[in-house]
């Protein structure tokens, strides 16, 4: 067994392929909202999926600040990975004669996720000599507060900076001996069934009860924008109960996911490649009318479409193939080599 294989962590290279699927059902689910289970399940996964990879990008964020060096080859190349996939974006839409229109830093879209880690990498040296209580419950305070300012927005990610950050402070704080530890307590698998079982049955069939709540699970915009919010005033006290629902979700999540290394144990490697090119096959199969034209079939089929299709398409674009094409554009190593 080579070196680099045995340092790597399966659990969680098989956590980040499982988010990375719910990622792209995700993506194709507000697209296929038509159908009320492929709209319901899209709810229950963006109410946790984005929450756990940002966990997950801040527990292994640890190696970006080491003997007083920080990574900004790493930073560098988030950003410049950012204006990329901002332009393959508008380079798609004006090939179907949507014209070219490109935001920089207006982050509408997918996108959004590279700009906020060069910002959440930028902090580590501030974050390190924090308390880590008083860090988190900042944090908190800051992403709840946020949405009651107007200003902050889809502005260079304002508001998702602001939003998702206790996730990735929550994971940068967390040891491997704690998550092992808590990943290893057999009973709390059989709590994660229960309140995966629960939480299912509450989307499926009484979805009615949460549709204020979900307003907030995307963070993008203050709650003054929110159709769903009865009120800009709720916005606070709901986005502070989908911060204790997405962390006891994901968790469950967690204890669901092998150990081990698995047939899909290498697509977790290769998840931020997978990332940026499936948002860009779905805008694709947009224009061309792919997606309209599923109106006509019957919603089992635009189910299975969703979510097969997602799962064949992850395991598709993790081809080593698009590894190489995607480290080009990515331009980490020319960041490496000029920043030595």
């Amino acid at each position: 067994m080579k070196g680099s294989e045995r340092a790597r962590d399966y659990f969680i290279d098989n956590l980040k392929a499982v988010l990375i699927v719910l990622v792209i059902i995700g993506h194709f689910s507000v697209k296929y909202d038509w159908v009320p289970a492929v709209e319901r399940l899209g709810k229950l996964i963006y109410t946790f999926h984005m929450p756990c990879f940002v966990f997950v990008s801040g527990y292994l964020a640890k190696r970006v600040h080491k003997d007083g060096k920080l990574r900004a080859d790493k930073i560098l190349s988030f950003l410049w990975l950012y204006v990329v996939f901002e332009v393959l974006l508008s380079l798609v839409k004006w090939c179907f004669g949507g014209g070219f229109s490109l935001k920089l830093f207006y982050a509408s879209q997918a996108p959004w996720y590279l700009l906020s880690m060069a910002v959440w990498y930028l902090m580590v040296p501030f974050i390190e000599r924090i308390r880590p209580s008083w860090m988190l419950a900042g944090s908190v305070a800051a992403g709840v507060l946020a949405g009651y300012i107007d200003r902050i927005g889809r502005d260079f990610s304002m508001s998702r900076n602001f939003v998702y950050l206790p996730f990735f402070i929550l994971g940068f704080y967390v040891t491997g001996e704690q998550l092992r530890k808590f990943l290893n307590r057999k009973i709390l698998r059989v709590a994660a069934v229960v309140v995966l079982a629960g939480t299912l049955f509450l989307y499926l069939f009484r979805y009615d009860l949460l549709r204020s709540f979900l307003g907030v699970i995307f963070g993008a915009v203050p709650y003054s924008q929110i159709d769903a919010l009865p009120s800009a005033d709720l916005g606070g006290p709901f986005r502070l109960l989908w911060y204790g629902a997405a962390v006891l979700l994901f968790a469950a999540v967690m204890q669901m996911v092998p150990r081990k290394k698995t047939w899909f144990s290498v697509l977790g490697a290769r998840t931020l490649q997978v990332y940026v090119l499936h948002v860009v096959v779905r805008n694709v199969l947009i224009y061309c009318g792919f997606v309209d034209w599923c109106r006509i079939l019957p919603g089992e089929i635009n189910f299975l479409l969703v979510w097969g299709g997602s799962i064949l398409l992850a395991i598709l674009l993790g081809n080593p193939l698009f590894e190489k094409v995607f480290h080009f554009l990515e331009g980490g190593r020319l960041f490496g080599k000029l920043l030595k």
